[in-house]
Parts: structure tokens; C-alpha cells; sequence
């Protein structure tokens, strides 16, 4: 299943206003409100762009960006990066959706290894299957 499969509905808010998130592909008009995800979370925006498209999930709610996760692929070896929510989105298990969204992408694309680089989430990414490396014995 890709981004286009998968939603949550928002679990908090009263029954009348209950709204459907959906996670789906990353298009070139999310980049700003990405962008801002991303560094609100103080995590790098550089090189974002350059992958944004093709390699980007979102979370949105009528037009509006939530959540943002990419997929950088480097032949048959990708970088999980820029996971972020919004806070007013934080601990509804929006990140993890889009941690699996973008790993069952990179199953898709027949992606032999999934790195990230993380000095503050280790323990969030444990639950994926990532498991801390020396950098060195990645080359």
C-alpha cells in the first residue's frame, strides 16, 4: 500500500468535528509548510527540496500539512529523514504512520538498507527495527 492508502482519524476532538488526516505523497506546493514542519523541530532543511517530490510524505488535513517524512534514495540504499509533526499534532502516533508509510515505500522500490541519522529519537525508531551502527561500518 503507498502514502495514498493510509489515514487516522483525529481521536481527540469532539464527534461533530472529527476530521480524516491523510498521509499521501508529497507534492511541490507542501514544501513550504514542510519546510516549516521540518525546523520548527530544529531538524536540517537543507537538501529537502532537492528530494521532495517522489521521495515525500505528508500528513494534511484539507490542504493543511501536519506531518512530513522523506525517503532520500541512493541506489539500493535510502535515508529515512526529516520526520516531523506539528505540535498541536504531537503524540497521536502521527509520526509513526509516517515512518511506515515511508518504509513500506522504500519496500516498494526494493530498497536493500534504510539509514537515519538521529542524535535525539534513537529510541523512537527503535520500535521500526533500527538499531544504533558506527557510523564507519556503513561505508
Amino acid at each position: 500500500m503507498t502514502s495514498a492508502g493510509l489515514s487516522v482519524l483525529n481521536c481527540c476532538a469532539p464527534p461533530t468535528t472529527v476530521e480524516a488526516l491523510q498521509v499521501r505523497a508529497a507534492r511541490k506546493e507542501d514544501l513550504p509548510a514542510a519546510l516549516a514542519l521540518i525546523a520548527e523541530a530544529e531538524l536540517p532543511t537543507e537538501g529537502v527540496a532537492d528530494h521532495f517530490e517522489g521521495g515525500y510524505a505528508v500528513i494534511e488535513r484539507k490542504g493543511r500539512v501536519f506531518g512530513v517524512a522523506g525517503l532520500e534514495v541512493y541506489g539500493d540504499a535510502a535515508l529515512l529523514r526529516s520526520v516531523a509533526v506539528a505540535k498541536s499534532h504531537r503524540d497521536m502516533g502521527l509520526g509513526a504512520l509516517l515512518v511506515l508509510d515511508r518504509l513500506q515505500a522504500a519496500r516498494e522500490q526494493r530498497i536493500r538498507a534504510v539509514y537515519l541519522l538521529t542524535t535525539t529519537a534513537a529510541r523512537f525508531f527503535e520500535r521500526f527495527g533500527f538499531e544504533q551502527i558506527d557510523r564507519s561500518a556503513s561505508s
